[in-house]
């Protein structure tokens, strides 16, 4: 089995994606056209609700739902108390 490209991963933090299905905490979001293992910090997330990715370990990701606020997928601050 070929192993993950570790550049292509490391440029997903900060990555905009959206939630295939309900993430509470764990669930799948579609990122670049991509299904991808997800963990949701803070609240629940919604299927269909904009994502940002906050990190990864191994092939799942943390990921935070996108501020409505700016609109260009700032990470709720929550996580980063």
């Amino acid at each position: 089995m070929e192993k993950p490209n570790r550049f292509y991963m490391t440029t997903m933090v900060g990555t905009n994606g959206r939630a295939v299905s309900v993430l509470n905490p764990e669930g799948t979001v579609k990122i670049r056209g991509e299904l991808w293992q997800a963990i949701a910090v803070g609240a629940p997330i919604n299927q269909g609700e904009e994502i940002t990715v906050v990190e990864h370990e191994g092939l799942t990701l943390t990921v935070a739902k996108r501020s409505k606020a700016d609109g260009k997928g700032k990470q709720d601050s929550s996580y980063f108390r």
